[in-house]
C-alpha cells in the first residue's frame, strides 16, 4: 500500500507539511480520487522498486515530483503495451542504470530516462532546494499569537540551518506584546508592526509580525508564513529543459538502442516556444544590414540538439515532454513526443501514438495523437467522481 491508513483531517490544508503527507491526510473527495489512482498505479510497479519509490514520494519537493513522474511514466508505458524493467542492468553500461528499459510486444526496445524540471529564476536547483527546505522548516513553527509576513532577498550560498532560524524567530515572537501589536493592526498602522531580519550569507529574510485574530488564538495547525514576498526575477523556462536533456544525453554513452529522455517541464510559462528553443536554439531576429535585405527569424545554435559545430546529442532519439504534469491533472495535460531529426537511432514505437512532432522537409511537423485521458481510462470528472 502506498498511502497509510490515517484519519483524514478537515484542517489539513492549513498545516505545513510535505506534498505526500498532505495527500495522505487530506479528506477532500479529489484527494481520495488521487490516492485511489496512485494506489492502482503503485500495485503495477515492480515490488523490488516500491520501497525506494515510496521513500522518494515522501521526501522533499524535488524528490516528490521526480518520483511521481516516474510512476506516471511507468503506468503510461504499461498501458500502451510495453513490458518495463526499472533500473535494468545492461552490458553496455558499467556504472549506472537507466530508469526504464521498455520492450514492445514485437521485441523492440527503448531506453527511457525521466527527469522533472521547474522554471528557473536565475539560481541552480540545489540553491532552490536549500531555500525551500529552510522556508518549509520555518513555516512549520506553530506560534499561538502571531503570523509573519516574509520579504526575501538574495539566495543562500551555503546550507543555512532552518531550525536555528526558526528557534531565533520563535524567541523574537515570544518577546513581543500581542495586545500592543493588535492595537497597531486595528489602527491600520501596518508599517509600525515589528520586524526582524536574518542575514544568512547574503540571503536576507525579513519577517514582520502580524497578530492573529482573537478568535484564532491558541488554534493549532496554522502556517506561520501567511504572506511571502520573494525577490523579483526573470523566469527562464527554456534553460532547465535544455540543460536536463544535455545532462541525460551523455550519461550512458552508446547504449545501442533508441533512447528517449522524458521531461516533466513544470511551470506557469512553459509552452511550445520554450520547448522548441530548448531543443533547437533561442529564437532571434536578424536585421538586414542594407535596406534591401529583409530581416528574418533564426535560431542561435544553443539548443539541446544544436551547437556551433552542428548537430549534437544524436544518441537521443527523441524527447517526451509533459507540460506541468501534476497529480491533479493527469487526465488533461498532454505529453508530446519530439523526434530528434539527427538521431543515430530513430525511435519508432508505441509512444508514437501520442501527439508528436516529426522531422519533415527541413522542419518539424505536428501530428495529433492520443490524450492521457484515453490512455489512463479517466473521464473529465474523475477527480470528483473518484478513480
Amino acid at each position: 500500500m502506498l498511502f497509510p491508513e490515517v484519519e483524514r483531517d478537515v484542517r489539513v490544508a492549513n498545516r505545513a507539511m510535505s506534498h505526500f503527507e498532505f495527500l495522505t491526510r487530506c479528506y477532500r473527495p479529489e484527494c481520495e480520487s488521487i490516492r485511489n489512482l496512485w494506489e492502482n498505479w503503485f500495485r503495477h510497479y515492480p515490488d523490488s522498486e516500491k520501497k525506494e519509490l515510496k521513500a522518494r514520494l515522501a521526501s522533499d519537493k524535488i524528490n516528490y515530483y521526480s518520483a511521481f513522474w516516474e510512476l506516471y511514466l511507468y503506468e503510461l508505458l504499461r498501458r500502451l503495451g510495453y513490458s518495463i524493467q526499472v533500473h535494468p542492468t545492461l552490458p553496455t553500461i558499467e556504472t549506472t542504470q537507466p530508469d526504464f528499459l521498455a520492450t514492445s510486444p514485437t521485441g523492440e526496445e527503448v531506453i527511457i530516462e525521466a527527469v522533472a524540471v521547474s522554471e528557473q529564476s536565475g539560481e541552480d536547483p540545489a540553491t532552490t532546494n536549500r531555500r525551500e527546505t529552510v522556508l518549509d522548516t520555518i513555516d512549520r513553527l506553530d506560534h499561538p499569537y502571531f503570523y509573519v509576513l516574509l520579504n526575501e532577498k538574495g539566495s543562500p550560498t551555503a546550507s543555512p540551518s532552518g531550525r536555528k532560524i526558526r528557534a531565533s524567530l520563535k524567541r523574537w515572537l515570544d518577546s513581543l506584546d500581542y495586545n500592543t501589536c493588535h492595537t497597531l493592526l486595528e489602527s491600520n498602522r501596518f508599517t509600525d508592526l515589528p520586524t526582524q531580519a536574518f542575514n544568512e550569507n547574503g540571503w536576507i529574510l525579513e519577517f514582520q509580525a502580524f497578530p492573529k485574530p482573537k478568535n484564532q488564538l491558541g488554534k493549532p495547525n496554522e502556517r506561520l508564513i501567511h504572506l511571502h514576498m520573494p525577490e523579483v526575477h526573470w523566469i527562464d523556462s527554456r534553460t532547465p529543459i535544455r540543460d536536463a536533456i544535455r545532462r541525460k544525453a551523455s550519461k550512458y554513452g552508446d547504449i545501442q538502442r533508441p533512447y528517449l529522455v522524458a521531461v516533466n517541464a513544470m511551470g506557469h510559462f512553459v509552452d511550445e516556444i520554450a520547448i522548441f528553443e530548448a531543443l533547437f536554439g533561442t529564437e532571434v531576429m536578424i536585421f538586414g544590414a542594407e535596406p534591401e535585405v529583409k530581416s528574418r527569424m533564426a535560431r542561435r545554435p544553443d539548443g539541446a540538439w544544436t551547437s556551433e559545430q552542428g548537430e549534437r546529442n544524436t544518441r537521443i532519439s527523441g524527447v517526451l515532454i509533459g507540460q506541468s504534469v501534476f497529480p491533479n491533472n493527469v487526465a488533461d495535460t498532454s505529453v508530446v513526443l519530439y523526434h530528434n531529426p539527427w538521431a543515430k537511432r530513430e525511435y519508432i514505437g508505441l509512444l508514437s501514438s501520442l501527439k508528436q512532432f516529426v522531422p519533415s522537409e527541413g522542419g518539424m511537423k505536428k501530428v495529433d495523437g492520443m490524450l492521457p485521458r484515453s490512455i489512463f481510462g479517466l473521464d473529465e470528472n474523475w477527480l470528483q467522481a473518484g478513480a
